[in-house]
């Protein structure tokens, strides 16, 4: 195992999967169980907990950790056809996700070094000359 340091650029190779606490709002009361929640978790990854409760502004969430593709962007919603409120948005919140590229989803750069935007705004660049 190597040794990850808080400024060192993360190669794109160099981590496969990643598994984070996720928090699911919004959730119907109906799907406010350790099988709901797990059904969620297996629409964005691979849970590898058990589902656990918090509250927050005094309502209750979900919470599981779930290991994801490394390499392809975070969701931050995730649309759930229920069968009588008809399409729902469940709010995913990622605890103590380190570094998360607001442009890309991705884990392990932030915005400042996300090759990504900078393609983006290159491009542009060259467009307006």
């Amino acid at each position: 195992m190597r040794k990850v340091y808080e400024s060192s650029q993360l190669r794109a190779d160099f981590i496969n999967h990643v598994s984070l606490w996720t928090q699911f709002h919004n959730v119907p009361h109906e799907m406010l169980s350790a099988e709901g929640v797990l059904y969620l978790a297996r629409k964005i990854g691979a849970p590898v907990s058990e589902v656990e409760q918090g509250y927050y502004a005094g309502r209750l969430y979900m919470k599981a950790k779930v290991s994801f593709n490394a390499s392809e962007p975070l969701e931050d919603k995730l649309m759930l056809n229920h069968p009588s409120l008809g399409k729902i948005l469940i709010y995913l919140v990622y605890e103590r996700a380190g570094r998360l590229c607001p442009h890309c989803g991705r884990v392990g750069h932030d915005l400042s070094g996300c090759a990504r935007r900078n393609q983006i705004l290159t491009l542009c660049a060259d467009l307006g000359n």
